[in-house]
């Protein structure tokens, strides 16, 4: 998905009609993390959250979101991704394969 194209077409939204949202997404299961060093573990859920982020672009094209998403963030090495949507597609979201739970940034910060 090109997400500068799709930050284009919602540059005509104002910000009100966006919401930013926390996307809790599934971790790698605590036995496989076993035994790694910091490093390592580091690297393993840098990879979970990176290949989750390509999944979750996939599945917003396929569902023709891809017109409510003005940006994904960065993934980090925590089961965390920040995306600036409409309302509509963040309740959609939470369809989402891997995604365990959406936090809209009221509920984030009150």
């Amino acid at each position: 998905m090109a997400l500068h194209r799709t930050q284009n077409r919602t540059q005509t939204r104002t910000a009100t009609d966006l919401v930013q949202v926390m996307v809790t997404i599934d971790r790698p299961e605590p036995e496989s993390l076993a035994g790694c060093n910091r490093q390592e573990k580091f690297d393993i859920l840098l990879e979970n959250a990176q290949r989750h982020r390509t999944e979750l672009v996939a599945w917003i094209q396929e569902q023709n979101l891809a017109d409510e998403v003005a940006r994904i963030g960065a993934p980090t090495s925590f089961n965390l991704l920040f995306v600036q949507c409409t309302p509509h597609a963040a309740t959609q979201l939470a369809r989402a394969p891997g995604v365990i739970d959406i936090t809209v940034e009221t509920e984030i910060y009150h």
